[in-house]
């Protein structure tokens, strides 16, 4: 008895008998800088991939990062149980009928922002006005962009306005052919990239924002269990509250 004690003291001791993870954490890559790209060394670098190694290595998970993997496969595979977690999603009715949600791990914000060599005059206050006017604009393929957005977007789609890309990268570069005048997406993905643009472009902000809320680590219904759910919670609030959130948000030019 003694023996089946001190054994089980042991085990409960070693690290891994508290980890979140019996396996490591999947996830894959896609072209999204600064969030998440393949650095020139050929390992994933951005701010997406610091934060989720953050909460892992707290939560005593490993991640093991996959090819870069179209937007729709990838929740194909992850509908598969071939995915464990997901970044930067929205927590929705729908997802949760097979994935778990974190708690907020960052907020993200979504404008829409004209090429400012040649914006429209006066600049659009609304989505509203940018159907009245039938500016044509670009938009990330599939995601929730606000409610007024949502709500216009069949007027839209009718009316032929909206451009959809798969990749920031390729939407600005519609923008820089002259697609549009008009892009939508993540405020701090359009700003890095068109800062480093080869050509130079500059974008500038409608007076308005379309959307603004917490984004969360979609957890697999699958793979991982509601307790280890618990510690992925335990270890996003450590993050946070240990300040490196903060300092990993800092080295990519974003505010806590």
């Amino acid at each position: 008895m003694r023996r089946y004690g001190l054994v089980l003291m042991m085990c409960l001791s070693m690290p891994w008998a508290w980890s979140a993870c019996r396996q490591p954490l999947r996830v894959a890559l896609e072209d999204w800088p600064p969030y998440v790209h393949v650095g020139a060394n050929g390992q994933p670098v951005g701010l997406e991939v610091e934060l989720l190694q953050a909460v892992a290595r707290e939560a005593g998970c490993t991640v093991k990062f996959l090819g870069n993997i179209p937007r729709q496969r990838r929740m194909a595979l992850f509908k598969l149980g071939k995915l464990d977690v997901m970044y930067a999603a929205s927590d929705t009715p729908e997802r949760r009928t097979f994935a778990l949600f974190s708690v907020s791990y960052r907020d993200e914000v979504v404008r829409v922002m004209a090429d400012a060599s040649n914006p429209p005059q006066p600049l659009p206050a609304s989505f509203s006005t940018i159907l009245e006017r039938r500016l044509p604009l670009l938009v990330p393929h599939g995601g929730f962009f606000g409610a007024e957005y949502q709500q216009l977007m069949p007027q839209l789609s009718e009316g032929h306005l909206l451009l959809p890309f798969e990749e920031y990268q390729q939407g600005v570069e519609m923008l820089r052919v002259g697609r549009a005048r008009l892009i939508m997406g993540d405020e701090v993905a359009l700003q890095f990239l068109t800062s480093r643009h080869d050509d130079g472009i500059k974008l500038v902000p409608l007076p308005f924002v379309a959307s603004r809320g917490p984004v969360h680590y979609m957890l697999n219904k699958m793979t991982l269990a509601p307790a280890d759910k618990a510690e992925i919670d335990k270890a996003i609030t450590k993050v946070i509250r240990g300040g490196e959130r903060a300092r990993i948000l800092a080295r990519y030019g974003v505010q806590d």
